[in-house]
């Protein structure tokens, strides 16, 4: 850490900087070593500590406190870490604790329902942008995120407490699969569950922004069986056109 330390406070830029370094580290073991013999260790130390002291910058951990809690505790981890279990320690220390937070992140992805935003007409999270409109007689959701084994029931249960405290009268279901990068068979096996759900009291959902290999993969473990045809690159729009020309009832946009 030192060495890297060291290199920083001289503007080292490349690689061609390691080489350097290991010359000089090279001729001093081999030339000037018994100069240092005697040389005290807190002496040894204060070297150290002042090469690497420039390295904890306050400001920016201030500024990542307030820009980002999760990585500011990360960081934390790190630096005690470092101090307390030594270089390599502390940083498997700080990689494990991100691994952790990226997993849980990524076993309760965020459910959110979606309002008509009124001057371009996007569809928009309706807790960031309160004067976005309600879906007559639809409800629009986004899911961010991979659907997987780990987190899929997760996703059913918010889907199902969005449902519950929506308004009465719904009769469609719109997911926007926009954000959903991919779905796995257990996944897609809830997905199918929460359909037949959904038909058994009278809603219909309809999948919208399939990527493409999203849309095989659901395809793949018979999808279409309980969703019916799931083309991809369908829009909001789109989907509540289609389940209005198709239903009795017309749903309002």
């Amino acid at each position: 850490m030192s060495q890297t330390a060291v290199n920083d406070m001289g503007g080292a830029s490349s690689p061609f900087s390691l080489l350097v370094t290991s010359g000089a580290i090279a001729l001093t073991l081999v030339f000037f070593a018994k100069l240092f013999h005697n040389l005290p260790e807190p002496v040894l130390a204060a070297v150290v500590l002042m090469a690497a002291s420039h390295m904890v910058r306050l400001d920016d951990l201030r500024k990542l406190r307030f820009s980002s809690r999760g990585e500011f505790r990360i960081s934390l981890v790190a630096l005690f870490g470092v101090l307390f279990l030594g270089l390599l320690n502390g940083l498997l220390l700080a990689a494990a604790g991100s691994l952790i937070m990226v997993i849980a992140h990524a076993s309760r992805p965020p459910v959110v329902v979606l309002g008509r935003e009124p001057i371009a007409g996007h569809f928009v999270n309706r807790a960031r942008y309160p004067e976005a409109t309600e879906t007559s007689g639809a409800l629009v959701i986004r899911s961010a995120g991979a659907w997987f084994y780990f987190n899929a029931d997760h996703i059913r249960r918010q889907i199902s407490d969005l449902l519950n405290q929506a308004p009465s009268g719904i009769k469609t279901i719109v997911i926007d699969f926009s954000l959903v990068p991919a779905v796995d068979v257990t996944a897609g096996g809830v997905l199918r569950g929460l359909a037949r759900s959904l038909k058994a009291r009278d809603i219909a959902i309809a999948l919208a922004g399939l990527r493409d290999d999203v849309r095989e993969n659901l395809t793949a473990v018979g999808a279409e069986q309980d969703l019916g045809p799931i083309p991809a690159h369908r829009t909001i729009e789109d989907c509540l056109r289609h389940v209005a020309a198709s239903s009795p009832m017309k749903i309002p946009g």
